[in-house]
């Protein structure tokens, strides 16, 4: 049988997590140029002051001068004014691209779902879909996308980014994708990805380094790091740089001492009506109850 053409493998998939992805969020896309609630107004904020410096008046978006008297948006880790996204998304406005950028790294996570899925977990075409549903549909995108907390959907770059260090210990040119990912994720702002990705390639490298059937199969995982690494700090240094030299000079201590029982934990996990602020604590349900219950 004559094998589809590489687009015409892609391009069913692509479509069907896009239409998932507006499927999803239809609440945010029905009034298309209002902005959400919680985090919305913070990142729009950053995305309009990049906007004006780059579309009115020509300039790189490297300071906010409309927050306290004026800021550094070059050093600030949550900045997504780099990211390529951000600049394709220009004609479209703040608001409107806001969206798109949400759609986009909805369906691009839904994609690739279901691509590991089907390749690392060996389940057939429902059971990916499923897999899917419950990873790019789960309560943790739900209330930091609806949440307006941008910086958080590059979460979603987690499958495409275990299949590329996966697939980089018996084909190094995917240490470059890993590497690339990462950097990505330091362009468009995911000061929580990052180092989350971080712990999450180490754990998988010594899952595959204990799983591996001899001393040649573990070594190619030493490599596959060997080479990602380096290529990261290099990729993602435009960022790396700024922000930590803004963070050692302008240091934003905090207590810290936030903590949840295990009743709470429990009642996180379970109860199907809460207010949004969480009772005797500092923050949010969207910041401790990611998931949406049984």
């Amino acid at each position: 049988m004559r094998r589809l053409p590489r687009t015409g493998r892609w391009l069913p998939l692509a479509l069907a997590a896009l239409a998932a992805a507006l499927v999803y969020w239809s609440p945010a896309l029905v009034f298309w140029e209002a902005t959400g609630f919680g985090d919305w107004q913070q990142f729009q904020h950053q995305w309009e002051a990049a906007y004006v410096s780059v579309v009115r008046y020509g300039e790189l978006p490297l300071w906010n001068p409309w927050h306290c008297g004026g800021v550094i948006l070059f050093g600030d880790p949550q900045a997504q004014a780099y990211s390529p996204l951000f600049w394709l998304l220009l004609p479209f406005g703040t608001a409107a691209g806001l969206k798109i950028f949400l759609v986009l790294h909805t369906a691009f996570g839904w994609a690739g779902m279901v691509l590991f899925a089907r390749r690392h977990l060996g389940v057939g075409p429902a059971a990916s879909w499923a897999a899917a549903l419950l990873w790019a549909g789960s309560g943790f995108f739900a209330w930091h996308g609806s949440g307006g907390h941008s910086a958080f959907l590059p979460f979603y770059f987690a499958p495409w980014l275990l299949l590329a260090w996966r697939k980089a210990a018996t084909d190094l040119r995917y240490a470059a994708a890993v590497a690339g990912i990462m950097a990505l994720v330091l362009l468009e702002g995911g000061v929580y990805p990052f180092p989350y990705f971080c712990l999450l390639l180490a754990f998988d490298g010594v899952v595959q380094i204990a799983r591996a059937p001899d001393r040649a199969g573990r070594l190619a995982v030493f490599r596959a790091g060997a080479v990602a690494l380096p290529l990261m700090l290099l990729l993602g240094g435009f960022r790396l740089v700024p922000v930590l030299n803004t963070m050692s000079r302008y240091p934003r201590p905090t207590a810290g001492d936030d903590a949840l029982s295990i009743p709470e934990v429990i009642a996180m996990l379970t109860s199907k009506e809460y207010d949004y602020g969480f009772p005797g604590h500092e923050y949010v349900w969207a910041e401790y109850g990611t998931f949406i219950g049984w």
